[in-house]
């Protein structure tokens, strides 16, 4: 494999994988298991870095909403579920 072939992209790592109907095709080899992105192939390179930022933003507002409600609280502004 060439370096040329693999790519690390926000702690993801995507290597070419060519086929004949899809001479751009891209798999994720390896990232974290919370993204749930491994062994996915893509059509080309962009539509894979597309998939690893969406799985990235997604974790973060879903993980910054529950700080806000702990946040809110610790202010004693809400109640506790």
């Amino acid at each position: 494999m060439n370096k040329e072939d693999k790519l690390r992209y926000l702690n993801h790592t995507i290597i070419n994988t060519p086929t004949d109907s899809f001479p751009e095709m891209v798999t994720i080899t390896k990232g974290a298991k919370k993204y749930d992105l491994v062994d996915r192939k893509y059509v080309n390179l962009h539509k894979a870095k597309i998939a690893v930022e969406v799985a990235t933003v997604d974790t973060r507002i879903k993980n910054q909403a529950k700080q806000a409600k702990k946040d809110l609280v610790n202010l004693g502004l809400s109640q506790q579920d």
